[in-house]
């Protein structure tokens, strides 16, 4: 599946095209929205990491938006969840999104 689409919301598909190179492929841009949702889907994949592979998103071109995929379905009868542990913390290791310009953190207490 390609999108272009800011808005969509992609929730209980399932996806099992193992000849495909992507699942689902966002052509996004990052600065028009930071997330996009595909949660509870069937990625035919047991972790996030196999998912991952399986999506072409912000963690292969960081001009694209990323896809929050979890939790997701662990069989095609979709009865059986996963999660990712917090959903704080983002690929490849990043909080929140992009500084456009220098920040001056200060402690307030």
């Amino acid at each position: 599946m390609v999108t272009s689409c800011a808005g969509l919301l992609l929730t209980e598909n399932v996806f099992a095209n193992p000849d495909a190179r992507h699942e689902y492929d966002i052509r996004v841009a990052y600065e028009d929205v930071a997330v996009m949702f595909a949660s509870l889907n069937f990625w035919n994949a047991t972790t996030y990491d196999e998912i991952a592979e399986r999506i072409y998103d912000y963690t292969d071109d960081e001009y694209t938006a990323y896809v929050q995929v979890s939790p997701w379905y662990l069989d095609q009868n979709r009865s059986q969840t996963a999660s990712r542990g917090s959903q704080f913390f983002k690929r490849p290791f990043e909080i929140g999104g992009r500084m456009e310009m220098d920040i001056t953190l200060s402690n307030t207490i």
